[in-house]
């Protein structure tokens, strides 16, 4: 008799373990997709800022600094889209209007708003940007038809950003033309 009671048990300690290995499992298939998020093609940290009403990324890496634009020096015969220079802690740097380089027609006058300093091995410029909205880590979006565009993660959502090509506009030719006039 004293062997029934534990044999009892020993049913309910199974029964236990094959409904805790069930509710493990469940649980487990729900999180399969947040392991496939974690195996999305990371694209690092990125600046995210606002030009013309348009949402960029800028890769956080190539950033020098950001700050608010204080005083643009124009010189004569120079495009419209290139300011001037300006004077940011003792160092002198052309300005770049990026809107009106970029072609947008609702492009804001250079002297207002914010600037970044961006670089890469041989160049250091100003770009004027409308408004720095953050830093976010960005990922390659899931569908093939994304071309230029990257994604993150915001509220439980998936919103997508325009990547810009820092490397393809520092070495445009349109801005080595005026770098070594």
């Amino acid at each position: 008799m004293t062997d029934q009671p534990e044999l009892e048990l020993q049913q309910l300690l199974g029964l236990v373990n094959d409904e805790l290995t069930a509710a493990l499992r469940i649980q487990h298939d729900e999180t399969l997709p947040i392991k496939k998020a974690d195996e999305r093609e990371d694209l690092g940290r990125h600046i995210c800022i606002e030009v013309a009403g348009r949402q960029l990324a800028i890769p956080l890496s190539a950033v020098i600094e950001a700050g608010e634009l204080h005083l643009v020096r124009s010189l004569p015969l120079l495009p419209e889209w290139l300011a001037g220079i300006t004077n940011i802690r003792g160092e002198i740097f052309s300005v770049v209007n990026l809107a009106s380089f970029l072609g947008f027609n609702d492009a804001s006058p250079a002297s207002e708003g914010f600037f970044l300093i961006v670089r890469d091995d041989s160049l250091k410029i100003a770009i004027t940007v409308d408004r720095v909205v953050g830093t976010r880590s960005l990922y390659r979006c899931p569908s093939a038809d994304q071309n230029g565009k990257a994604c993150y993660e915001e509220q439980g959502s998936e919103k997508k950003i325009a990547l810009f090509d820092l490397n393809a506009f520092l070495s445009s030719q349109k801005l080595r033309n005026v770098a070594t006039a």
